[in-house]
């Protein structure tokens, strides 16, 4: 059997706005490349925004991307929003038709069932077979969310049975996370019959946090038999040659990189921080990068505290984050905030700089950052634990008595020894005697 696969995530680069959101497959693709794989990815079609410098490894798959009217009309919005005033890329430049119709099909995104991406599945789904006949592709993998995507998993295995072996992806949960779970109770009993259906017709499941098993177990049926913990990770391919500056300053500098916004419906919203910044009186300066949507009036009453910076690509990012005295992580949402590991986690181990995770009490991450003594945690809804704990990082800080994070210490969480689950517990492959593992654990051989 040839070694082929078939990765379907609806968002995908240059259509996508976020590297985040498309780093576990096109790392997962990079891996099985790496041995031997010919590896094809289906994902919608929009309008191009970035590589972020992963143009060589984009071209080591074989790309299939379908026209999708709400990749391309999302996709166009987000560049229009970014550009607003600059009329810097062509696809900001909007008619007043073209502007109604962008907002007419946001909202209509939002009102389906699971989302918008619905409306576009049995096209994904058709393509889908035709790579899948076409190639004679036997393992399909669907990676989501947008959790719409595992309709196209569910339609092909319809269609083609045994043929194929549907791998459904969790990148995120989809009802026990509260950030993607119906919030009322007619379209949550709808998406949760839909998630148990792909459940039920999936071969494999692979998902991305301990806690998410318990949960889908309780919520639907025990599905322990099929089911396999693939965490993310950082890469170990990009620790080579990196080094670590640490420049002394008189004051503290925290990064954080990825989306935040300060808006109330935000999971990731600073405020609380902001006012245990401004109440501390430490000379800190928060360095953001990625897409920072600060409405309030926290520049004028922060000043020189904040600093703020677009997206980067990855491996400059990586080298800014190896700059900062610390890297922060914040999740503000409480409902299924136990299994919550946001992928920068990962990225901040291999950059070995400590970490503050703020969260809620029983997130994953915090659990994480604390077992593994590499950084400090608070809630992130509690101004005066985080004012504490902004003090005892700087007591730490000024002794130079920082935790100290070692990359090699924590292969554990290279995306390379997780990966190695896939390999041995759920592809389904003829057994190549050039390239057999006897075991799911790879040494961090290159570190």
């Amino acid at each position: 059997m040839a070694k082929r696969i078939l990765i379907i995530t609806r968002d995908f680069l240059p259509y996508a706005n976020s590297l985040g959101s498309v780093l576990r497959m096109l790392k997962l693709g990079d891996f099985l490349a790496d041995r031997g794989y010919e590896v094809h990815i289906l994902a919608a079609e929009g309008e191009p925004i970035s590589t972020f410098g992963y143009e060589a490894t984009l071209q080591r798959f074989t790309l299939h991307y379908a026209p999708d009217r709400f990749q391309r009309y999302s996709t166009r919005f987000w560049i229009a929003q970014q550009s607003a005033g600059q009329g810097s890329h062509p696809a900001a430049k909007q008619s007043v038709t073209r502007w109604v119709k962008t907002r007419l099909l946001a909202y209509t995104y939002r009102v389906i069932i699971p989302d918008g991406g619905l409306l576009s599945g049995r096209n994904l789904a058709n393509a889908a077979q035709d790579i899948a006949e076409r190639f004679h592709i036997r393992n399909v993998i669907v990676s989501s969310p947008p959790h719409s995507t595992q309709a196209i998993g569910y339609i092909l295995k319809k269609r083609m049975g045994r043929r194929i072996n549907y791998i459904f992806d969790y990148r995120d949960s989809w009802n026990t996370l509260g950030i993607f779970a119906a919030k009322n109770p007619i379209t949550r009993w709808v998406s949760k019959r839909m998630e148990n259906s792909a459940l039920r017709m999936a071969d494999h499941i692979t998902y991305q946090s301990a806690p998410v098993l318990t949960k889908l177990n309780n919520m639907f049926f025990n599905v322990s038999s099929k089911a396999t913990l693939v965490m993310n990770g950082f890469d170990e391919k990009m620790t080579r040659g990196r080094p670590t500056i640490r420049p002394e300053t008189k004051t503290i500098s925290i990064g954080y990189f990825g989306a935040i916004s300060d808006i109330p419906s935000s999971y990731r919203n600073p405020t609380t921080f902001f006012e245990a910044v401004e109440a501390s009186k430490l000379p800190i300066k928060i360095i953001f990068f990625g897409d920072i949507n600060l409405r309030g009036d926290w520049g004028r009453r922060l000043g020189e505290k904040i600093e703020v910076h677009a997206n980067v690509s990855h491996d400059e990012a990586l080298r800014r984050m190896s700059e900062m005295d610390l890297l922060m992580l914040l999740h503000t949402q409480e409902q299924g905030s136990d299994e919550v590991i946001p992928g920068k986690l990962f990225e901040y181990m291999l950059a070995e700089r400590p970490i503050l995770v703020l969260g809620p009490d029983g997130m994953e991450a915090k659990r994480i950052t604390t077992v593994e003594g590499i950084g400090y945690t608070a809630d992130a809804s509690n101004k005066d634990e985080i004012t504490a704990t902004l003090l005892a990082i700087y007591s730490d800080w000024r002794e130079n008595r920082l935790p100290e994070v070692d990359a090699k210490k924590l292969c554990n969480y290279s995306r390379q020894r997780q990966y190695m689950r896939l390999l041995t517990n759920v592809l389904e492959v003829e057994t190549d005697p050039q390239n057999t593992h006897s075991s799911n654990k790879e040494p961090c051989n290159s570190f």
